[in-house]
């Protein structure tokens, strides 16, 4: 308002001809009725004048005015807006106010009605407060009226809101129908072409954003049937309620698929870099893309016997002998080339490869029980039975047992929970141009990656996620546990690895 006032001042002048007044023309004077009337007693004091000042080296500042009359009328103008508006402030309508709680309210009323008993003026108490000198006045009116000094601004504040209620649960429905795959736009458009609610697309986020909603990513997860359900409901009671024997170990084992490029993440490309047309990776084919199978081991870290949880990570692949040469290999040359792993190739790693390494990790355990899924190779002619014989017969180290989880719950084993979609992500941001390079990068990071407190956060994991599945009678809908890893992994590490004495019998 200030500057329109100055600006119609200005104008003022101009139409007469006369000078414009400048900026320091046109400050508000502190001196005259209506500038004392508002201003405190400090702002009203003059200044005291420099050394400058007084020996006329300066402008002095009781020098006769030389100013138009037209700048004398502008100024003069602002003088007395400058008086009005600070009595608007005064009033309690301006922006010097504010709005005080019930407590604030006594607790001014209370003060005033002491300086009114003292003689005093109530301007003093309602400047220390922060609000306008007439307050008082309202407050008094506003008691004699209501009897009570609630706030009369409570419920009619603000816009009223849009999307509440009724019509909040209408967009839900709409929400549920398309599985949450629309924009804010088409919600907004379903919204007003079903139910008649017109809204914008920003009014649609807004009240999802009060309602809480969320944005998930899309996994999917299998589809359990009714005999799935039974089989993990008894699979989850039977491993959260068994406690295990401290002097025996738990493994983990799985296989894996590695590519050499993957799509699932995004990186960061400086300006130069994009604008030299570096940002894509070429392939030979995204439908072949080069990739290796792993099958790991994980145990449950027991840091007082010096196992930090890791067994191995072999490469499913066999030597062979290059017949001709060609641009890979020469001829006679032997490497590894991948094979596809059958029941016989995966008895084969078991008996030559798995169990010495659990023996050779854990000799100080007394039974070592391996969990593995109902694939067809691990299952299949009869192979379980001949590995359960030859963990059994082995005299001077421990013993092996071998189970199969439940079927269709990958969320039962620790590698297809969590463990490989952490390696699978640090092998991603490394450079695997091929799959020599994808091998010794694979080896790297699970050597140097998972230390063992990380392990028995997993671990910890994995037994949150059995407590759900027993929660919720076998289902796999339900929300991954996070905020247990901490303390669980804290009392896993005290629970499993205490220190044992050495093994008499089995």
């Amino acid at each position: 308002m200030a500057a329109k006032l100055a600006r119609c001042a200005m104008g003022m002048a101009s139409s007469v001809g006369e000078e414009v007044p400048t900026q320091e023309d046109l400050e508000v004077p502190t001196e005259g009725d209506a500038s004392e009337m508002m201003s405190p007693p400090n702002s009203r004091k003059r200044a005291r004048r420099t050394k400058e000042e007084c020996h006329g080296n300066a402008a002095s500042r009781t020098r006769k005015s030389t100013r138009s009359p037209a700048a004398l009328v502008g100024r003069a103008f602002l003088t007395v807006a400058a008086a009005a508006i600070g009595c608007l402030q005064d009033a309690g309508g301006g922006r010097g106010t504010r709005n005080l709680t019930t407590d604030e309210k006594w607790a001014f009323v209370s003060d005033c009605r002491v300086a009114i008993s003292k003689g005093e003026k109530t301007g003093k108490v309602a400047e220390k407060h922060g609000v306008g000198k007439n307050m008082y006045a309202r407050l008094e009116a506003q008691w004699h009226t209501t009897s009570s000094l609630e706030s009369q601004r409570v419920g009619n504040c603000g816009a009223k809101q849009i999307l509440v209620g009724a019509d909040l649960d209408k967009l839900r429905k709409i929400n549920q129908d398309c599985n949450g795959d629309k924009t804010f736009i088409e919600l907004a458009a379903e919204l007003k072409e079903k139910h008649q609610i017109v809204v914008s697309p920003e009014t649609v986020r807004c009240a999802t954003i009060r309602d809480h909603w969320r944005s998930v990513p899309k996994y999917t997860c299998p589809f359990l049937t009714e005999a799935n359900m039974e089989a993990r409901r008894v699979w989850a009671h039977q491993q959260t309620k068994d406690e295990w024997d401290p002097r025996d170990a738990h493994v983990d084992i799985d296989e894996k698929w590695f590519k050499t490029f993957s799509r699932k993440r995004k990186r960061k490309v400086d300006p130069l870099t994009e604008k030299a047309g570096v940002g894509r990776t070429p392939i030979h084919s995204k439908m072949h893309v080069p990739k290796v199978m792993f099958l790991c081991a994980i145990g449950v870290p027991n840091m007082a016997r010096g196992f930090n949880g890791k067994i191995g990570m072999w490469r499913c692949s066999a030597p062979y002998t290059a017949k001709r040469t060609s641009k890979y290999h020469k001829k006679g040359e032997v490497y590894e080339k991948d094979v596809n792993v059958d029941a016989e190739y995966f008895e084969d790693m078991m008996l030559n490869k798995v169990m010495p390494a659990l023996r050779a990790a854990m000799p100080w355990a007394r039974v070592i029980t391996v969990q593995m899924d109902n694939a067809t190779p691990h299952v299949g002619k009869g192979i379980v039975d001949t590995m359960q014989q030859a963990g059994m017969e082995y005299e001077t180290g421990p013993l092996i047992r071998i189970i199969a989880q439940p079927p269709n719950s990958p969320d039962c084993n620790l590698l297809d929970l969590a463990f490989f979609n952490s390696l699978a992500c640090q092998v991603s941001k490394r450079s695997t141009p091929n799959v020599d390079e994808l091998v010794k990068v694979v080896h790297e990071v699970y050597n140097t990656f998972h230390t063992p407190e990380k392990l028995m956060k997993l671990w910890a994991l994995k037994k949150a996620v059995l407590q759900r599945i027993a929660a919720n009678d076998g289902g796999n809908q339900f929300k991954m546990p996070h905020n247990v890893l901490g303390d669980a992994a804290k009392g896993a590490r005290q629970v499993l690895a205490p220190v044992n004495g050495p093994r008499t019998e089995r």
